[in-house]
């Protein structure tokens, strides 16, 4: 079998270009579409569970995991949740992150092991700034990590009231076999 990237009914094939039978195809998170060649292709790559007629339970979710790490100034417990469920409820309605898969570290600095440039690029930082790492699956494309950054933004400003500039969020994406929830087991690979 051989899965092809795109949209439609075409998201499989064997290795003559027949449609395969009796296999079940779930796409998640197609959002953004581009018409290549005459074929409308997804913008970014995602991952589709192949189900063959035999397998018995439900189809397993497409791995998102992702792992937050929020690094601040020192701040009060309610700011602390209010990033986090900010940041977890962004992941939510952005990266279609499912319910329960929320792990994040946060880590607070004194000034002297907190540096940053107040000016980059013209962004005018203060010490209110807060960096957010997320790690994860690499499955989506700019569209949607845009919508995230943007999401973040717009919820961190509503509580607990980060200025937009105080947002700094970088993504690291890895391959799904580099992962381990627990066990010692590759549970998406």
């Amino acid at each position: 079998m051989q899965l092809h990237r795109g949209a439609g009914e075409a998201a499989q094939r064997d290795a003559g270009g027949e449609a395969a039978q009796g296999v079940q195809v779930q796409v998640r998170g197609a959002h953004g579409m581009s018409r290549i060649g005459g074929r409308m292709m997804l913008d970014y790559p995602i991952y589709r569970t192949i189900r063959q007629p035999h397998d018995e339970g439900p189809l397993p979710q497409e791995p998102v995991m992702p792992l937050v790490q929020i690094d601040l100034r020192p701040t009060t417990p309610e700011r602390i949740s209010a990033i986090r469920d900010g940041v977890y409820a962004a992941l939510r309605a952005s990266f279609e992150v499912p319910e329960d898969d929320r792990f994040s570290l946060v880590n607070q600095h004194e000034a002297h092991e907190f540096d940053y440039d107040p000016g980059y690029l013209g962004i005018a930082r203060s010490d209110a700034l807060v960096f957010i790492r997320i790690h994860c699956t690499a499955s989506r494309g700019v569209t949607q990590k845009k919508a995230l950054y943007r999401d973040i933004v717009e919820r961190l400003g509503h509580a607990p009231g980060l200025r937009p500039e105080d947002v700094f969020i970088h993504l690291i994406e890895g391959a799904r076999e580099n992962w381990s929830f627990g066990r010692g087991e590759m549970q998406y690979a």
